[in-house]
């Protein structure tokens, strides 16, 4: 499977870093405000995908990057980390 394209969502205005390397991967995408603190739950990004091939019914596995320094996933708010926790789904492509 390989990412083809990373479409911004509506809440945050300022793109910081919209990068696919799948060789690595890795999607590395990063946005911000200067405005007002927004409100979560909210939409972030959508990521859209190509298979290549099928993937059985075990499927790849797709996960933020919370404990791997120094690619790690958060969420900050006036200098206050308020992650939560992250999730991470499995796509199968038949």
């Amino acid at each position: 499977m390989n990412a083809v394209d990373i479409t911004t969502g509506t809440v945050l205005s300022e793109e910081l870093q919209s990068q696919i390397d799948n060789s690595l991967g890795r999607v590395d995408y990063a946005a911000g405000t200067l405005g007002a603190a927004v409100k979560s739950p909210f939409h972030l990004a959508t990521i859209r995908f190509n298979a290549l091939a099928a993937s059985g019914q075990s499927g790849t596995t797709v996960r933020f990057a919370s404990l791997e320094n120094p690619r790690r996933s958060k969420s900050v708010t006036a200098g206050f980390d308020n992650t939560g926790s992250l999730g991470s789904i499995t796509i199968i492509a038949e």
